[in-house]
């Protein structure tokens, strides 16, 4: 189990959606995951959350 990530769903969630993928496409899976992560801190501290 992840340090950072607790929640069981979410992880469980994440493991499926990299289940069978290729090494250049896991790569570009993490890019996507963290211009996602990226994008909704800046939003959140944009809005003061």
């Amino acid at each position: 189990m992840s340090d950072l990530i607790k929640d069981p769903e979410l992880i469980s969630a994440m493991q499926a959606l990299g289940c069978g993928l290729k090494s250049p496409d896991l790569a570009k899976l993490s890019r996507e995951l963290l211009k996602i992560t990226v994008e909704a801190s800046l939003n959140a501290e944009w809005m003061g959350i």
